[in-house]
């Protein structure tokens, strides 16, 4: 590798998860080439993009790491507990020359990072470490092909109110500290961005959350085309729901789903009939690739179901006529993970039997609905009498 030269990276056809056999042999090594004027100040590595079994958390960390005076560096999943846990990865490696500088600005300050391929995920922060003070200001600069534009997605923000923030394109200035929206996306048609962050005015100041220290500014970048037309990709969906059922609607692919996909599914919930739908499995790109419903002949959303909402209950709103919900996935035009699956479980909502029957001795476990365990329907009304037995 050449200084000041970004190397991108990925498991074997990302997003597929690896096998265990793949993961015990899988190592990246990186070699600087010297020449007499550098000096090997800095190696950088980053992982954009991590895939981990569902309900894994040790050793599923992102990696934003720094190391002085290196000439190699091997990445190897069994070697490292924080990465131990990762089934498919992106990211990016490069040999920084320049010293102590913001993270990425020896590819970006003076001469725009060119991106050539949508697939390219950059992340970028303002110190190496959120324990750090910070004592400069950051530019970064990036360039995209022609028709292409950018995605900016803010993950960390923590500056201080006397930090100015500029995002810029070649027309003006689109995101400042008032418009961030954070872990959402920014969009941009301009094929060129640049991000500003002026000198910290408090260097003795890294924000704080929960009482430990967090990164004052994490971003990721991509480039999105342009012109496009959304694609119908197929879905896969069961049996329509019947009473007491579940059935699914999911898109799951190694492979990945397509670059601006779409894909729609409806459910129909009968008279006196409740419906809890609940994502089971989810790599998506969060808050942008998105699971939408839509109450029938409505065009805006009533809600998501997406990591920490991932569950939503559907009653019907009268005892005579079907409720319809239309359901929607959608991506945008970068960061293509496996997909999503979401059960659909409908229970007929009968009040239980009205006389509960209580022997002398021992217990019994009494239900408000019948076959529904601990569940029961919203706007029911039911009345019991208990009876003991003599």
């Amino acid at each position: 590798m050449e200084s000041d030269t970004l190397i991108f990276f990925e498991s074997p056809d990302f997003p597929r998860h690896m096998t265990d056999n793949e993961k015990s042999q899988c190592t990246i090594n990186f070699t600087k080439r010297i020449s007499l004027q550098e000096q090997a100040k800095r190696f950088v590595i980053v992982t954009s993009n991590i895939l981990c079994d569902d309900d894994v958390y040790d050793g599923c960390n992102r990696i934003y790491s720094s190391y002085f005076n290196f000439t190699s560096y091997a990445l190897n999943l069994t070697d490292n507990p924080k990465i131990l846990n990762y089934r498919a990865f992106q990211g990016f490696a490069y040999f920084d020359d320049w010293g102590d500088d913001c993270p990425l600005e020896s590819v970006s300050r003076i001469n725009p990072f060119q991106f050539t391929d949508s697939n390219e995920v950059i992340v970028f922060r303002s110190t190496y470490d959120p324990s750090e003070s910070r004592y400069q200001s950051c530019l970064w600069q990036f360039k995209a092909p022609k028709n292409y534009g950018f995605k900016i997605v803010f993950t960390d923000f923590n500056i201080l109110n006397s930090t100015i923030l500029k995002v810029q394109n070649t027309r003006d200035t689109f995101i400042t500290p008032e418009n961030v929206r954070v872990s959402q996306p920014h969009y941009s048609i301009d094929n060129y961005l640049k991000v500003y962050l002026s000198i910290n005015k408090n260097p003795y100041f890294p924000p704080f959350q929960h009482g430990e220290p967090t990164y004052e500014l994490t971003a990721y970048v991509t480039i999105i085309q342009n012109f496009f037309n959304n694609v119908a990709i197929s879905c896969n969906s069961t049996i329509p729901l019947n009473p007491n059922s579940t059935t699914f609607w999911s898109y799951w692919n190694d492979n990945g789903y397509l670059s601006n996909g779409r894909c729609t599914h409806m459910i129909k919930i009968k008279p006196k009939m409740e419906v809890i739908a609940t994502l089971q499995n989810s790599e998506l790109e969060d808050n942008v690739d998105m699971i939408n419903f839509y109450e029938v002949n409505n065009s805006i959303p009533s809600g998501q179901l997406k990591k920490g909402c991932v569950a939503a209950v559907f009653p019907t709103e009268d005892e005579k006529e079907e409720r319809e919900i239309l359901w929607e996935f959608i991506s945008d035009g970068s960061v293509q993970l496996r997909g999503f699956n979401v059960s659909f479980n409908s229970t007929y909502c009968n009040c239980a039997n009205p006389s509960i029957i209580v022997p002398c001795t021992g217990k019994i476990d009494a239900y408000i609905m019948d076959g529904a365990g601990d569940f029961y329907c919203g706007n029911l009304n039911c009345n019991f009498t208990v009876i003991q037995t003599q």
